[in-house]
């Protein structure tokens, strides 16, 4: 794994939570040490080792899973937490046995002592024991999902957030077009489908545009796949309009113009309709019955030829499998690479 190129931002939440944390384990140590001492009356290096065991393990627990959020193998990091310790925990009893031995006061050295052990445990941590694993925990999955959904479904208004420079952008390219190509046509899982490099040697048109709901992809139809006088479309579409709370008839007789749209301008044309992809549960809540309910009106479109990916991509309990999405929504390289062997066959045929 590479390294991690946090943000400035990033590094400064993940030096506080690590102070935080550490700061808590602090209290930890602090209190076992003081009860070790004051009520025991030992000498200072058996309370202080085992205020700092108990110490060390609250501490790496919290930090693993929530500061540096590494799914680094565990007993792989505690050996490697244990060598940091095997350095400093003698170094420090000794020099902490000295220091009060000549006559500093217990407490002001265990204050310089944890001092020094913050500093220079991060920085082992951080740089060494977790530097190509940050953020790879579940975690920090689903924190980044629920980040990358925020920033696709909802603007400031509260609305899907579209970017309006597509469409120009597909107009300017249609005078280029040659007729008889294969056209994809849908929202952001279209627009992020590669299909130049998965179909290569085939004429395949991009028409794709995320945040496109069916009616806004209905609004376009004839500038954006008839224009092209297509052999073959594939449509994928009706995410976005459950998003919205769209009803799912609704979707469908949106997909079913679209259809009738394509068949007035190119009779010609077989026409594809994807089904549309389950999501992570965790992270949108109860929309697979509705994509299930939605696909269930999809297949009865006529004259089309239904392509049912959903046994593919969905997992033993409905959700989008994980090895096929980065956020609960979108489709990671794998996934990608994987609806392109589905869909294959019919670009072959």
């Amino acid at each position: 794994m590479a390294q991690v190129k946090l943000t400035r931002k990033q590094n400064l939440i993940q030096t506080l939570k690590f102070v935080l944390f550490s700061a808590s384990a602090g209290i930890i140590q602090t209190v076992t040490f003081t009860l070790m001492n004051e009520l025991g009356d030992l000498p200072y290096w058996p309370s202080y080792l085992t205020a700092l065991v108990l110490s060390v393990l609250w501490n790496f627990t919290l930090n693993r899973r929530f500061t540096f959020k590494s799914a680094k193998n565990v007993p792989i990091a505690m050996l490697m937490v244990a060598g940091y310790y095997a350095v400093f925990t003698p170094a420090s009893t000794l020099w902490g046995q000295a220091l009060t031995d000549i006559g500093w006061n217990e407490y002001l050295v265990l204050f310089f002592t944890m001092l020094i052990n913050l500093t220079t445990e991060y920085l082992f941590t951080r740089f060494v024991v977790y530097r190509n694993s940050i953020n790879t925990n579940a975690y920090a999955r689903k924190e980044k999902e629920m980040k990358a959904l925020e920033r696709y479904f909802f603007s400031k208004a509260g609305y899907i957030t579209k970017d309006l420079n597509r469409e120009k952008f597909l107009d300017s390219l249609t005078p280029y077009a040659k007729p008889g190509g294969i056209v994809f046509a849908g929202d952001s899982i279209t627009e992020g489908f590669a299909v130049g490099e998965y179909f290569a040697g085939y004429p395949v048109y991009n028409r794709g545009i995320g945040g496109d709901t069916s009616a806004e992809l209905l609004a376009r139809t004839k500038a954006h796949i008839n224009a092209l006088s297509p052999s073959k479309v594939f449509i994928l579409i009706g995410t976005n309009d459950l998003a919205h709370g769209f009803p799912v008839a609704e979707i469908a007789q949106n997909i079913q113009k679209i259809v009738t749209t394509i068949k007035e301008d190119a009779p010609g044309a077989k026409i594809h309709i994807i089904s549309v992809l389950p999501v992570s549960n965790k992270i949108i809540l109860k929309r697979n019955p509705k994509i299930l309910a939605l696909n269930e009106l999809l297949k009865g479109i006529p004259d089309v030829k239904y392509i049912d990916v959903n046994p593919e991509f969905a997992g033993a309990n409905g959700d989008l499998k994980p090895q096929y999405t980065y956020d609960g929504l979108h489709l990671t390289q794998q996934g990608y690479a994987r609806f392109r062997e589905l869909l294959m066959p019919y670009i072959e045929e």
